[in-house]
């Protein structure tokens, strides 16, 4: 299988001292995507639960899991000051167009509070786009803010990503500009990036350009607002969003055609989000897999323009790029994915590969709803983790050659990156980034980034899970678990019902004398006959739990173990996570 590959930059030559590639590299810890969350054993009798109540507090367990991380959720005082004055500063330059005139429009989920990215589209009144039109993808203009080697770009740099664990955000820029500044709030005008794209009517990029502007946005719109109005509710939105809206969606419906004709990877892998109560303590948990309708279209335009602003500076060709890349899947994972299907009794002529486009297919198959399970299954096997990369190109799950990410500057320090990159490439005036920088810096930069975006990840994650043994342990001592696989060594795969939390446990959870593990048919049979398969439930009971520490000693619901109990050795088994 192709990997990804490094364009033949000329910039590569270049190692110059003078450099506003920003300091040093930013240190994070590099968390695997399957690094363990939960430290679990098996019927260990060493009680570990708190007995302070507040333990199993959301906000408790956040602010351990932060703490475990070292990460604060106040910002220096340096980047504060500096944040509170360089909002005042004003572009007077020629370069700054005023694009007041543009209908922008955003569009967010209600709890939203930062607002970076606004959005306008109108057909084409060109004579060579008949059915074609002209999207404009407004930016926050944070590198007008935060400027190379300032106080506000040193913090930004060692945070590399805004944090969102379940119950609060931390923010990799100060309020000012994260909440103020740069938010494209609705009636106020905004210093903005702004990407101009031609697609005809079948979706195809015709020309770009870009422009460093003061936008105004006419509506702070909601995705449930918006899908409310395309439902036909008139009353989803703001009068003055009515007109503004139908041309975006007409975009949205030809750009979408144009990623399924290219392959492009249509579900999501969805998530759970906890519900917390007034008392502070976890409820329950909700399954998000609704990425239809205006978050789609959203998600479609945001992908337009980072796809173009990519390819626009990388055949320029005078800086780095920090891109967005995601590798094709080995040989190995192409052989998981096809004994997945197999064993749910789909299989290929002649052995061939499976392509993402059979995957699109077989899920938008109504016939084969009842397998969509195991389809999605499958085709998590063949997807490998984004990584940020300089230069390089190749972005499998999207089907596109050249990907960055342009759309979020205020919360994503590659973006801002990319931002300088495109304002020296363009000439659009004060805050980009020097030709002279030392590739070398680039790399390393990326490198580091690439830990921080594992970490931030890891931060929801592991909050999330002990959040669910938090749940757990509040709603009773006895739960079930759909067995979702058993390994080559005996390992259980375990999905706790109404949570997230899925762990592998050690074959040790198995009690010995009352069962066996048939590997050949991955079951679980005692010795009254009774046969516990994949999707089958597994009773389980809690013997104790940590949440702040993320220890979680568990058996089998009414059998007996060795004194003592047995400590898990497996790592659990990590979640994917959308390229």
């Amino acid at each position: 299988m192709a990997k990804k590959k490094q364009t033949n930059n000329n910039h590569h030559g270049r190692n110059n001292k003078n450099s506003n590639a920003t300091g040093s590299a930013p240190k994070g810890r590099n968390i695997s995507p399957t690094a363990q969350s939960i430290k679990v054993s098996i019927a260990a009798t060493n009680d570990q639960t708190p007995t302070d109540p507040d333990a199993f507090k959301a906000s408790t367990i956040t602010t351990a899991v932060l703490g475990s991380f070292k990460i604060k959720e106040q910002h220096d005082t340096a980047a504060v000051a500096e944040a509170t004055t360089v909002v005042k500063t004003v572009d007077s330059s020629a370069v700054r167009k005023d694009l007041t005139h543009i209908p922008f429009v955003t569009i967010d989920g209600i709890t939203s509070r930062d607002f970076d990215d606004a959005v306008h589209a109108e057909a084409d009144t060109a004579a060579d786009n008949a059915g074609g039109y002209l999207v404009n993808v407004a930016i926050a203009d944070v590198a007008w803010y935060v400027r190379p080697g300032s106080a506000l770009d040193t913090q930004a740099l060692s945070r590399g990503f805004s944090v969102y664990p379940p119950d609060r955000a931390v923010h990799m820029l100060p309020n000012e500009l994260s909440e103020h500044a740069c938010s494209l709030k609705p009636d106020v005008d905004r210093y903005a990036l702004v990407a101009h794209i031609r697609v005809n009517k079948d979706g195809d990029i015709l020309d770009s350009s870009y422009s460093r502007a003061i936008i105004r946005s006419r509506a702070r719109l909601t995705y449930e607002g918006v899908d409310e109005f395309l439902g036909g509710n008139l009353n989803g939105v703001a009068a003055v969003a009515h007109t503004l809206i139908p041309p975006l969606h007409e975009v949205y419906e030809v750009l979408n055609q144009s990623s399924i004709n290219r392959g492009k990877l249509k579900f999501s892998f969805g998530k759970m989000s906890s519900t917390i109560g007034a008392d502070g303590f976890v409820n329950g948990f909700t399954k998000d897999d609704n990425r239809e309708g205006s978050r789609e279209l959203i998600e479609e335009l945001m992908c337009l323009a980072n796809c173009v602003v990519a390819r626009d500076l990388l055949a320029h060709g005078q800086y780095p790029v920090m891109t967005r890349v995601h590798e094709e899947p080995a040989e190995d994972q192409l052989v998981k994915a096809k004994a997945l299907l197999s064993a749910a009794g789909i299989t290929k002529r002649n052995s061939e590969d499976w392509t993402l486009a059979d995957i699109n297919k077989m899920l938008d198959d109504p016939a084969m709803a009842a397998k969509h399970d195991k389809i999605r299954s499958a085709a998590m096997k063949l997807i490998n983790r984004g990584e940020y990369a300089i230069n390089e190109t190749g972005h499998f799950g999207l089907a596109l050659k050249t990907y960055c990410h342009f759309t979020s500057p205020i919360r994503r320090y590659p973006d801002l990156q990319v931002h300088r990159a495109l304002i020296s490439a363009f000439g659009l005036g004060e805050g980009g980034m020097a030709k002279d920088i030392p590739l070398k810096d680039m790399f390393n930069q990326a490198s580091a980034i690439n830990a921080l975006d594992n970490q931030a990840d890891a931060v929801y994650r592991i909050a999330t899970d002990r959040y669910a043994i938090a749940f757990l342990h509040k709603t009773g001592p006895v739960h079930q678990a759909k067995l979702k696989d058993i390994k080559k060594d005996g390992a259980l795969v375990l999905a706790f019902e109404n949570t997230p939390l899925k762990l592998t446990v050690d074959k040790s959870f198995v009690p010995a004398d009352d069962f066996r593990i048939n590997m050949k048919k991955r079951q679980l049979v005692d010795d009254m006959g009774t046969v516990i398969g994949i999707n089958d439930n597994v009773p389980v009971r809690i013997v104790s739990c940590n949440p702040l520490t993320g220890t979680f000693s568990i058996a089998m619901d009414g059998y007996s173990y060795p004194k003592g109990g047995a400590v898990q050795p497996m790592a659990q088994k990590g979640r994917k996570r959308e390229p």
